[in-house]
């Protein structure tokens, strides 16, 4: 006798932020009692900030804007590293009884909705189950497999290499010479920790530079003006939430309708920063390590918490190279028209992820394979062509929650 198939009116796909974000809407905010369950191919909670080990790991976005309006962040720091973030998710779960609708270690490898019953027939390792409804919460990169450009010769080097996807949990830098390849968030979070955690030399290859902004590491919540709003947005978190988010369309705006000044005003932050924390002399000069070719925000952005990456190149013990990798040796990297081999025992290349639309769930309409890749989607979360579904997609210039809250609530 086979057991009969379990049925929900919803179904998530993933416990990461926006599965979090999703479960708290279902079971708070519905209009009607609805039977939910979040599936996540993990053992456990959390996504993205549950899953990074590399040093340094943080966010890039302020936690005001980045943490739910429904559970406003209270605390100082504004930039805090992956483990205060998930710790922050555990402390959603358990507060508001969200736990018991996770089932951890159920990967869904296809979904097909049927026309007939209108209902989605999810298939998981626990068996079969059907749902009215299906959100893909399950993020927008590989978890299995990040992206790895092919160096020459990589196969020629002895010393440890790992991309910081897969960065092992613990493993000791102290006292060793690092090269991080990669001029995005990853490196940019990265190359501060090596240097403040003692690495003998910290050298950051990078293909062509980025923007860095610096950002305060705090807030002070007994300042005036968060008191002043407080009184009208419902207390200072609110009100430090709605400045943030303010700050950031004001910057955010500028950068675009006026690039020249603002890649102008960047370069000379650059600039100044590096000045102000370089002993002995700019070591590592802002053209052309801090002079992108492009204009602020045609490409993502980078921020820098109390101006800790410049602080690091001001220090002795970190360079920047700039050009392209022309080969691995058997002691480090030789980058194109520089003599002198980067010397490296470990090696951390960030260079970004395998994009993987809906966790590289596989889809299907009436037993006929959907691509999502070439849908259009209703208000950036309804796939057109597909019934009862929605995707999880953050915004690009401002905090992934902002996005996925709208989406959900």
């Amino acid at each position: 006798m086979t057991n009969p198939i379990a049925h929900h009116d919803v179904i998530i796909v993933g416990a990461g932020l926006s599965g979090i974000g999703a479960a708290y809407y279902m079971k708070h905010k519905s209009p009607t009692a609805l039977d939910f369950v979040v599936l996540e191919s993990r053992d456990k909670t959390g996504g993205t900030w549950s899953f990074f080990n590399y040093p340094g790991f943080r966010n890039d976005s302020t936690m005001y804007t980045f943490a739910y309006p429904w559970h406003p962040w209270r605390h100082p720091e504004s930039l805090v590293t992956g483990d205060k973030i998930n710790a922050y998710l555990n402390e959603i779960l358990d507060k508001f009884s969200l736990r018991q609708h996770i089932l951890l270690n159920n990967p869904v490898s296809q979904c097909e909705f049927s026309s007939a019953t209108g209902l989605w027939t999810v298939s998981t390792p626990s068996g079969p189950r059907t749902c009215r409804y299906l959100i893909c919460a399950s993020g927008y990169y590989s978890y299995a497999h990040p992206y790895m450009p092919d160096f020459p010769g990589r196969s020629e080097y002895k010393g440890e290499l790992y991309h910081a996807q897969e960065y092992p949990k613990g493993l000791p830098f102290k006292g060793r010479k690092v090269a991080v390849i990669g001029s995005g968030a990853t490196a940019i979070t990265m190359v501060p920790a090596l240097v403040e955690g003692g690495a003998e030399h910290t050298t950051m290859i990078q293909r062509s530079p980025t923007y860095i902004v610096p950002l305060p590491a705090k807030e002070n919540f007994s300042s005036l003006l968060p008191r002043v709003l407080g009184w009208f947005a419902g207390g200072p978190h609110i009100a430090l939430r709605w400045m943030h988010l303010v700050q950031g369309y004001f910057f955010y705006f500028l950068c675009v309708f006026f690039p020249a000044m603002m890649k102008k005003t960047i370069y000379g932050w650059s600039w100044g920063s590096l000045k102000a924390f370089s002993k002995g002399g700019v070591h590592n000069p802002a053209d052309p390590h801090f002079a992108p070719t492009y204009n602020p925000w045609e490409q993502r952005l980078c921020v820098c918490p109390d101006f800790d990456f410049y602080k690091a190149a001001g220090n002795k013990k970190m360079d920047m190279v700039t050009g392209h990798i022309e080969k691995f040796t058997a002691d480090g990297i030789k980058v194109k028209g520089r003599d002198k081999v980067v010397e490296a025992d470990l090696v951390v290349v960030a260079t970004g992820l395998t994009l993987l639309p809906v966790g590289g769930i596989k889809l299907a309409l009436d037993g006929k394979p959907v691509e999502v890749s070439g849908t259009m989607l209703y208000k950036g979360f309804a796939p057109d062509g597909i019934p009862n579904c929605a995707l999880a997609v953050g915004y690009l210039n401002s905090s992934w929650t902002l996005k996925a809250n709208l989406t959900f609530g």
